[in-house]
């Protein structure tokens, strides 16, 4: 699960990991941060994380789907 702060400390280009979707290789998704991760000053509690994954998908994490990505596949895996 990735907290507000985690994503705070995320850097252009970090790997993450998706707990429940595999790969043919029968490991995690994995997405590549795409930019840089936003944050609302109004809304203390909310974040943006834009992701690519495969070729042509861009995406957003943001805190109601973030419980589903993690830092490491190992984590992901045991999830």
């Amino acid at each position: 699960m990735i907290t507000r702060q985690q994503a705070a400390e995320l850097k252009h280009g970090q790997i993450l990991h998706h707990g429940t979707q595999r790969g043919s290789d029968k490991l995690p998704v994995r997405a590549r941060v795409n930019g840089k991760v936003q944050f609302w000053v109004t809304r203390p509690g909310d974040f943006r994380i834009p992701i690519k994954s495969g070729l042509y998908a861009y995406e957003q994490i943001s805190p109601s789907v973030a419980h589903a990505w993690f830092l490491t596949a190992e984590e992901a895996m045991s999830a």
